[in-house]
């Protein structure tokens, strides 16, 4: 879609000696996104990263999207209603079609 993705994870994932902490499957996601082109890591504060972007994506229901005038919830897995009360008011975007087609409206909106 033309935009360049930062990544911010609480913690290092991949330090060796925190591999214990945390699930397989999500430290091979973050190690892939290292390899794919317009994809950096973060290395400031969640708040000053979310206050600087287009859109901040947070999992559900972290606090980093409080920060972000643009913020978007995203739940893989469809366990979360869009009508969630922990919301807080801010969009519930489900599963990956679901996020690719606010990406794409999103992308039409800061055409101009």
């Amino acid at each position: 879609y033309g935009y360049h993705i930062v990544v911010k994870t609480k913690y290092n994932v991949l330090d060796d000696s925190l591999s214990y902490l945390f699930d397989k499957a999500y430290v091979d996601l973050v190690r892939s996104f290292y390899s794919c082109e317009g994809v950096s890591f973060a290395s400031t504060s969640a708040e000053v990263l979310a206050l600087n972007s287009t859109l901040s994506i947070s999992m559900c229901f972290t606090s980093t999207a409080l920060y972000s005038p643009s913020s978007i919830y995203y739940d893989p897995t469809f366990w979360i209603s869009p009508n969630d009360i922990s919301s807080s008011s801010i969009p519930i975007v489900r599963g990956r079609r679901q996020l690719m087609d606010y990406i794409a409206n999103l992308k039409s909106v800061y055409k101009a």
